[in-house]
């Protein structure tokens, strides 16, 4: 026979981090319908965005002057456009641009955004005063406006244009960083690392930072997704990515004189760029909502 000590020791043996973490996952994703699709939709995205090669049936340049404007079929499956490209193949090459342009320029906004917000809440006073005034001046502009205004300055291309996305959205994540960075530092143990002199940086790298990460990462979720139809416009507007590189706003703007005669080099671009804001939605609405419940119980 066994030993009862045995089996007793065999259930206060610790779960394996890993397992209850999944358990965990696996519960919100089925509490949270909504959640697993947006993650799903956003994968897709994201893996046609990092092998575009894999999906696209033809390179993205090639013209065809025998077949412009074909309707859908199944040699092109989202048709043509007026240089007998393939819309379809564009579409997906345009997928690795519109997502890399937007997710750098949000990576640039977060980094900024969230440094001189920390900084500001911080430290407070005049740094505070001086950063506030300015990121709330930057804030009351239209987006699209101060977009079109600094990559019209700077000139049209993809660098600038994701310059521009930056900083339109760097004082959305400012004022996410500054409002936890205060009441952070309003906490004992903030006061105490202050109190037996831990260098300033360290307090804040060690115990604001880490205690803020989750309203950035909602933040960044809900950027994310305005700073694709932002990449979008600009493109559109002919701001952003140039000819004869693809993404969904300069296709867009290849149709846009076609809308009666090829809606297809229209419909399939924005259908993508629909899709991806919503499944970008989608999570970022789940995550926040999840948030403030738990804020709410605590």
């Amino acid at each position: 026979m066994g030993s009862p000590h045995r089996t007793d020791e065999a259930r206060l043996e610790p779960t394996h981090p890993i397992r209850t973490r999944l358990r965990a996952v696996r519960r919100v994703l089925a509490e949270e319908p909504l959640l697993t699709i947006g993650i799903l939709i956003s994968f897709i995205m994201l893996l046609i965005a990092i092998f575009p090669e894999f999906f696209a049936t033809y390179d993205p340049r090639d013209t065809d002057a025998l077949a412009p404007l074909q309707g859908p079929s199944t040699a092109h499956w989202f048709g043509t456009d007026t240089l007998g490209r393939d819309v379809y193949s564009r579409v997906i090459h345009g997928t690795r641009t519109s997502i890399a342009v937007s997710g750098i320029s949000v990576g640039f906004a977060l980094l900024v955004g969230s440094t001189l917000g920390l900084i500001s809440g911080y430290f407070g006073g005049f740094v505070d005063q001086l950063l506030g005034r300015l990121m709330d001046v930057v804030f009351s502009l239209p987006a699209l406006l101060l977009a079109v205004a600094i990559a019209g300055v700077l000139g049209p291309s993809v660098r600038n244009a994701i310059i521009a996305i930056g900083v339109v959205y760097t004082p959305h994540f400012f004022r996410v960083a500054r409002s936890g960075a205060i009441t952070m530092s309003a906490r004992p143990f903030v006061m105490a690392s202050r109190l037996i002199g831990a260098r300033h940086r360290r307090i804040v790298i060690r115990h604001i930072l880490p205690n803020v990460s989750a309203l950035l990462m909602v933040q960044t979720t809900v950027s994310f997704a305005y700073a694709i139809l932002l990449e979008a416009s600009l493109s559109f507007l002919g701001l952003g990515v140039q000819p004869p590189n693809p993404s969904w706003g300069s296709i867009l703007n290849e149709g846009r004189p076609f809308l009666q005669l090829a809606g297809w080099m229209s419909i399939f671009p924005g259908l993508m760029i629909l899709l991806s804001v919503l499944s970008v939605n989608l999570v970022g609405d789940t995550l926040r909502d999840r948030w403030d419940t738990s804020q709410g119980s605590g």
